[in-house]
């Protein structure tokens, strides 16, 4: 499979998950508002831990320092904002954009429910839109991501595209898994040094993020001890959100894609996730302290990074969370610009010789190539003398035209002319 294609599934999956569990995460923070008795604590704290999981906190100072700031442009921004790449409606373009690309790639399922989600979205006014609007459009966005998951898992062969979905998936669902414990656990510690009491308030928000809430209360007595929650959502080898379960069948994946075989390019990541997935083994949540259990979880999410541009660099994909990390969720700053456009190429040879030539045998290698970024509409050879030319692909993959003039000439002319289709490549920007 050509890197392209690769990277067109591997981010089409990542933004699938990313536009679900952002979804989600906001969709816990509008309840909560509806449900937390004390109103200074959900109209501060609390955007501040969403926006530092989803965005950043310098962009959430910057919205409340408007001169007509009110809390829906918060909603709004994490929601529907085409300047923010990690807001649910910049997700879907993406994936939409993504899975165009690589039509011949997916199921006709797969692509009409993420289509249908975008023209919904492209049906919005999104400029005047109510808060139960963004949590219709929300819930329609979670709706589509479950729908495109059941879609991958019942109608897809199990090849190389499936694992790059899959890939894709338990990257994005681990690093946001790590990311949420992450920023849960340093918010918990800095209100219990304001406060001096232990507040298990944010550590349910984090099992209401991952979707885990039920599931916890099944596996474990019900009460929000911050151990059995770090232990669930980090090492449970059963919670399909736990960070050990998604590296395990990302792991899974990559074997597959390796067929069984750790090569000379794959052994650095399969090194890293092995060495990540050792430190479960050396850690006992229960006894570590609060601040022991940041400087792992930091660690760790660090690790999870780690293994995402490991991916990246191994198979060639377009990665810009190397540069930066608050991009964690970010696919690249131009996709948004992503379109189509038709190119004529007119190429002429012309060739005098001094002397007149009894005959000749040529070659030329003029053909535009169609691949998943561009595409050959049509394509002519002018040649002078008259010649029929006979087409082969060489070793290269590049078509090649050879032709014979049996006719005395000292003038050679060939004009080719070739419309193609390009649509930019992620890539471009990287060159």
């Amino acid at each position: 499979m050509l890197s392209r294609v690769a990277n067109s599934l591997y981010w089409m999956s990542r933004n699938a998950e990313r536009a679900e569990n952002n979804a989600r995460i906001l969709d816990v923070q509008l309840l909560q508002m509806i449900e937390a008795s004390d109103e200074e604590l959900v109209r501060a704290d609390d955007w501040k831990l969403i926006f530092e999981i989803c965005a950043s906190t310098d962009m959430m100072e910057y919205i409340k320092s408007l001169p007509a700031y009110n809390e829906d442009q918060l909603v709004y921004y994490l929601s529907m904002e085409e300047e923010n790449f990690n807001s649910v409606a910049s997700c879907v373009r993406f994936i939409r954009e993504n899975a165009r690309v690589s039509r011949d790639h997916i199921t006709d399922d797969y692509w009409e429910v993420w289509n249908r989600c975008y023209l919904t979205l492209q049906d919005m006014d999104t400029e005047s839109l109510s808060v139960h609007e963004m949590r219709r459009f929300l819930e329609k966005v979670k709706n589509t991501a479950l729908t495109s998951q059941g879609i991958v898992e019942s109608s897809m062969s199990r090849g190389v595209e499936y694992q790059m979905i899959k890939i894709g998936k338990w990257l994005e669902r681990a690093e946001k898994t790590a990311r949420i414990l992450n920023i849960v656990c340093e918010r918990t510690l800095a209100r219990a040094e304001e406060q001096q009491s232990e507040d298990y308030y944010y550590w349910l928000a984090a099992l209401r993020m991952t979707n885990g809430y039920d599931a916890y209360l099944k596996a474990n007595p019900p009460k929000m001890d911050p151990s059995l929650v770090l232990t669930f959502l980090v090492s449970n080898p059963t919670f399909p959100r736990s960070i050990r379960y998604c590296l395990d069948h990302m792991r899974e994946a990559i074997v597959k894609l390796e067929d069984g075989k750790v090569s000379h390019y794959s052994w650095e990541l399969f090194a890293k996730i092995d060495q990540l997935t050792a430190d479960f083994d050396n850690f006992n949540f229960q006894e570590l302290e609060p601040e022991d259990m940041l400087d792992f979880l930091n660690d760790f999410q660090n690790g999870c990074n780690e293994i995402g541009q490991l991916f990246s660099k191994t198979y060639y994909l377009n990665d810009h969370e190397t540069e930066n990390y608050t991009s964690t969720q970010n696919q690249t700053a131009s996709a948004k610009g992503i379109t189509s456009m038709k190119y004529k190429i007119e190429h002429t040879n012309i060739f005098e010789y001094d002397t007149i030539v009894d005959q000749s045998m040529n070659s030329i290698r003029l053909k535009p190539r169609t691949d998943e970024v561009q595409r050959l509409l049509s394509y002519r050879a002018d040649i002078t003398p008259a010649s029929l030319t006979k087409e082969h692909i060489d070793i290269w993959g590049n078509n090649v035209e050879t032709f014979f003039i049996a006719e005395h000439h000292q003038h050679l002319e060939v004009k080719t002319t070739s419309i193609v289709s390009i649509q930019k490549s992620p890539f471009i920007h990287q060159i």
